[in-house]
């Protein structure tokens, strides 16, 4: 497949990107992205919405939020660390709370994931118990149902356009490379039926190699990031972080290969130096862990090349978004997405925000998202998406 897609004669341009097609994949070829050109859009400073106190009513106080929903009335729905599922209204009034840490009905291991389900209900996926559970919109527990073929670690990517859940289930092999113990991860990529537990295969793809340290822990090669994943009409979005690429993929198969340039990610040792530099001077140190820190930097390996980005996700109106990757020692505090339009064949915009903001859902104008202030107090904030024109991205 490799081969033929490389054989391909080009289409004609199509938004900026040429286009051709292999055996039936789509392949949306940007070169090298002109970013400067593009529309610059940031974030509006006043949050429509901003839930989250530091002292005050229990139910403002947000703890290690994990995901949170922004619902077709506005409502906002959000679960954290307390193991609670929590509602507030649009203008960020709650309304009620359920839940807490356990295993029965209604309870949650590690709510991991928590959408909007026929309009009124809420579903919430709970990663530790692989379990569904289902609540009325007034709170009421309507039925949970614990998903035998996704026991383990399987997280999900969101709710699709067909009504089913999309989630990886992570296959974890023990292997030795070059004689050295590793952990090996696949992703099977599956649709499930929320309504009967029904699990249907999408694809497979692999994570990133564990390696085990001197202390005996496992972890990634330094510099070196899991693959992501992004929900898409039918499937999926995935990019292993290793080339200026992702592919979409559907029941049907690989559908479309997006690749762009980008600039020289070539690691030197200077980089490698000035990781170590920050983490024995920066929060390892602060939380003392330096001592570890500094031998995983000497003991793992090292990738070759910084990955090409970091995450992947797309909005409401399916366009894909690409965040660069930061480079922890020359972090600026600002965080970049590149936007492409839902096929892939356009460039939409770039989009920066403060480091404090983490992005959990984005509409077409929207994004909700978790803001940490400097006493570290979390808020769940919902802001508007400022549409900005052509300027210089530096």
């Amino acid at each position: 497949m490799i081969v033929a897609i490389g054989a391909c004669e080009p289409a004609p341009q199509a938004g900026g990107a040429s286009v051709r097609d292999s055996l039936g994949v789509r392949i949306v070829d940007h070169g090298d992205i002109d970013i400067s050109a593009l529309p610059q859009w940031s974030l509006e400073v006043k949050p429509v919405v901003s839930i989250g106190v530091a002292e005050g009513d229990d139910a403002y106080q947000l703890f290690g939020v994990i995901d949170a929903h922004r619902s077709g009335d506005g409502s906002i729905a959000v679960v954290d660390r307390s193991r609670s599922l929590r509602v507030f209204d649009s203008l960020g009034v709650h309304v009620w709370t359920t839940g807490r840490r356990g295993d029965g009905p209604g309870e949650f291991g590690w709510p991991q994931m928590v959408t909007e389900l026929n309009g009124d209900s809420l579903l919430v996926w709970d990663v530790a118990h692989s379990r569904l559970t289902v609540f009325s919109a007034d709170g009421a527990l309507e039925r949970t149902s614990t998903v035998s073929d996704l026991l383990g670690d399987s997280p999900s990517l969101g709710l699709g356009a067909s009504g089913r859940l999309l989630n990886e289930h992570r296959v974890s092999e023990r292997t030795l490379v070059d004689g050295r113990p590793v952990i090996s991860t696949d992703s099977e990529v599956v649709l499930l039926d929320v309504s009967g537990g029904e699990v249907t295969f999408v694809g497979r793809e692999f994570l990133v190699a564990q390696f085990e340290d001197r202390d005996g822990n496992f972890g990634p090669a330094t510099f070196a990031v899991p693959s992501v994943f992004a929900l898409a009409p039918g499937g999926y979005w995935y990019g292993n972080t290793q080339d200026h690429e992702v592919r979409r993929v559907t029941t049907s198969g690989l559908e479309t290969v997006l690749r762009w340039v980008g600039s020289d990610r070539a690691i030197s040792e200077a980089d490698y130096q000035a990781l170590l530099h920050l983490w024995a001077g920066g929060s390892a140190a602060t939380l003392g862990l330096e001592r570890s820190m500094r031998e995983y930097g000497r003991s793992m390996p090292r990738a070759k090349r910084f990955p090409a980005y970091a995450e992947l996700r797309t909005d409401g109106i399916d366009r894909l978004w690409v965040r660069d990757y930061v480079r922890a020692y020359a972090d600026d505090g600002t965080r970049r997405w590149t936007v492409f339009s839902a096929d892939g064949t356009g460039v939409v915009a770039r989009l920066f925000h403060s480091a404090s903001f983490r992005p959990v859902r984005i509409g077409a104008d929207w994004i909700l998202g978790v803001e940490t202030d400097e006493f570290d107090v979390e808020r769940v904030v919902l802001r508007e998406i400022v549409l900005g024109s052509e300027r210089d991205s530096s």
